[in-house]
């Protein structure tokens, strides 16, 4: 028996429109009688599946942008080890600066924060957590009344 509609093929021309429901589509197609008669029926689950599909194209390109996103914010190594060796000379230097000063003066201002900031880059560089924080949990139980246990 040869069949009238080839529906691997209309399958296929529906997933390749712009129109999401099956019902818009066949009416455009082959008019609102045909829409609204049993091939319509036989489509069904058309819609739910080009959902599907284009769910997974918006997924696979949003996973490849996210790779080329992090691709291209690389720092290549040789850049990166000289930004992270500038970071500990300035902070070697400062340091030197501030034990020269209260050699000469023992009054010299010696502020903390510019060595805890730049502490902080230097950890950052290297990966290295910049906060340390302290999680305390203790479970409390009740006794348990023995009474309420049930003896087999």
């Amino acid at each position: 028996m040869q069949k009238k509609y080839d529906r691997q093929a209309l399958k296929l021309e529906f997933f390749q429109s712009e129109i999401d429901e099956v019902f818009e589509f066949l009416k455009r197609k082959y008019g609102e009688k045909l829409a609204k008669s049993s091939m319509k029926n036989k489509c069904k689950g058309w819609s739910k599946e080009k959902q599907e599909y284009k769910n997974k194209i918006l997924e696979k390109a949003l996973e490849k942008r996210a790779k080329e996103e992090a691709k291209s914010l690389e720092i290549p190594i040789d850049q990166l080890m000289k930004a992270k060796k500038a970071v500990i000379s300035l902070f070697m230097n400062k340091l030197n600066k501030v034990l020269a000063q209260q050699k000469t003066d023992e009054n010299a201002d010696f502020n903390v924060k510019e060595f805890e900031k730049i502490l902080k880059v230097i950890k950052t560089e290297l990966g290295e957590p910049t906060n340390i924080s302290k999680t305390d949990a203790t479970i409390k139980t009740e006794p348990i009344d023995e009474s309420l246990l049930i003896q087999n």
